[in-house]
């Protein structure tokens, strides 16, 4: 909950370590190397669902995030770590979120929640030379789906608006 706080509450949490202990405990597992750019989908990033730490990896994800919509430091943190961008992706999209097919012809949004702030604050950390290599194919598909999912958002309430000053 206190991750929800206030910018400088936020900022105090990232100097005394709250963020790289998080961090730590959802890379701690070797698997969790960074890795280069993709263009394919990389392998989960949370612990399988039998796992009774799953839904801790969930929250402590959650809270990463959070901090990060808040907090640009920890957000310049996060988006240094491809896995981890990854493994945050992921707990905020599922496992959909981080497939990237070219080849796919119906571009949908559908199945993807609205880009938390800390999701996008992380995303644009990477884009401003966090991470070494940038913004691969599996996060720019993450921003081009926002992109066309507040797009259509716009087109529906343009048409609301439209069909309700003719009643």
């Amino acid at each position: 909950n206190t991750s929800h706080s206030t910018p400088d509450v936020c900022q105090e949490f990232f100097n005394y370590g709250l963020v790289d202990l998080l961090v730590w405990r959802l890379t701690s597992d070797d698997t969790l190397k960074n890795t280069q750019p993709t263009t394919s989908m990389p392998s989960s990033s949370l612990p399988e669902a039998s796992r009774p730490w799953r839904e801790a990896c969930f929250r402590a994800a959650g809270s990463l995030i959070n901090l990060a919509e808040k907090c640009p430091d920890v957000a310049y943190r996060l988006g240094s770590n491809r896995r981890l961008i990854y493994l945050l992706i992921e707990a905020w999209g599922g496992a959909s979120a981080i497939v990237f097919d070219p080849n796919r012809t119906n571009k949908s949004t559908r199945g993807l929640p609205l880009l938390h702030l800390g999701l996008a604050a992380i995303l644009c950390a990477v884009g401003n030379g966090a991470l070494e290599g940038g913004l691969d194919d599996v996060m720019m598909q993450v921003l081009e789906k926002e992109k066309m999912r507040k797009r259509v958002a716009q087109t529906k309430e343009e048409e609301r608006k439209r069909r309700q000053a003719k009643h």
